[in-house]
């Protein structure tokens, strides 16, 4: 079991290749089952690639769309009242869709177009060392999930809306 101080979920694969993930007490998902499942897909997926390949496509549940739209509106709105003037102009050059969860392969054509980086599907948290190490080789990684939807407004962990 997850330490009782740590929100984070770290990811567990076991020897037989099943993967899950193990969240703490604390973290809005640790008694939904159904979002532990999709979870653990969403995550399986990310430690099935490999450089080179596509990124995995990520089937989002329509609640996890609303959160996508909920929370980019709400951004939306505040980015325009206190973001840089260079902030909003990258943000329109990116062009992420507000009505649905944007596919990290799609981003990730538009990121390497605009800059010559790249998303990497990461499964959950990495250690420092690898991050940065990514960075240098013009890879971001990042995790595909939504946050649960019983706190749109907040997520104990980086998922897609932090990470794009």
């Amino acid at each position: 079991m997850a330490d009782r101080a740590t929100l984070y979920s770290p990811l567990i694969r076991e020897e037989q290749g099943k993967v899950w993930v193990e969240f703490s007490p604390d973290h809005p998902g640790y008694d939904d089952q159904k979002y532990r499942e999709h979870r653990a897909r969403i995550a399986k997926k990310a430690l099935s690639y490999r450089l080179g390949q596509p990124v995995p496509v990520i089937g989002y549940t329509e609640e996890e769309q609303g959160i996508w739209r909920l929370i980019s509106a709400d951004l939306a709105i505040r980015h325009e009242r206190y973001a840089c003037r260079e902030y909003l102009a990258a943000a329109d050059r990116l062009a992420l869709p507000r009505d649905r969860i944007a596919q990290l392969g799609e981003v990730s054509e538009v990121l390497r177009r605009e800059t010559g980086f790249v998303f990497a599907p990461a499964a959950g948290l990495v250690g420092i060392r690898e991050f940065y190490g990514s960075l240098a080789s013009r890879r971001f990684l990042a995790t595909q999930y939504i946050r649960h939807p019983s706190f749109p407004r907040f997520s104990p962990e980086p998922d897609m809306i932090h990470e794009i």
